[in-house]
C-alpha cells in the first residue's frame, strides 16, 4: 500500500513537471498547473481518508467522571451555603468537602464583621443552626472556628 501511495506521488509530480515544460507560458499554464496542483493534493489525502471510513468511533466507549461531576455539585453547593451566610454574617467562608456526600463543612470566621445589635449572639451556635436546617447537614459535620 505504501509503495502504490508514493508512486502514485512521484507519477503525479512527474507528469506535472512534463506538463509544465509543454505549455507555454501564459493565464493557461497557470490554471493547469493549479489543476495539478489540486490533484497532487487529493493524491496525498486519499489514503488519510480511506484511513478515516475504517476506523469504527462506535467502539469508543465514554463514561461520566463522577469525581468531576461531585466536585462541581459541592462547589455549587458550597456557593449556596455561603450566600446564605452573607446574608446574615457578613465576612465568613465556607469550605465544604466531600466524597460523595458532604463529609464537612467548615465556616471560618476570621473575617467575620460583627453588627452592633448582633453582638451578644452566639455565632457558633447560630450559623451551625442555619446550615443544618436549610441544607440538611448533620451537625457533626459542620465546623465553626475563628
Amino acid at each position: 500500500m505504501v509503495k502504490e501511495y508514493l508512486l502514485s506521488i512521484v507519477g503525479i509530480a512527474f507528469f506535472s513537471v512534463i506538463v509544465h515544460l509543454v505549455l507555454p507560458e501564459g493565464k493557461v499554464s497557470k490554471n493547469v498547473l493549479s489543476a495539478f496542483s489540486l490533484f497532487t493534493l487529493v493524491v496525498m489525502l486519499a489514503p488519510i481518508v480511506k484511513l478515516g471510513r475504517e476506523v469504527d468511533f462506535s467502539s469508543v466507549g465514554y463514561s461520566l467522571d463522577e469525581d468531576f461531576l461531585s466536585r462541581v455539585n459541592w462547589s455549587s453547593e458550597q456557593d449556596s451555603i455561603s450566600q446564605v451566610l452573607e446574608s446574615n454574617f457578613s465576612g465568613a467562608k465556607v469550605q465544604v468537602v466531600a466524597n460523595g456526600d458532604i463529609s464537612y463543612v467548615f465556616v471560618d470566621l476570621k473575617e467575620l464583621v460583627l453588627n452592633e445589635n448582633d453582638e451578644h449572639i452566639n455565632y457558633y451556635t447560630t450559623i451551625k443552626e442555619i446550615i443544618k436546617d436549610q441544607f440538611e447537614i448533620p451537625d457533626e459535620r459542620i465546623v465553626v472556628y475563628g
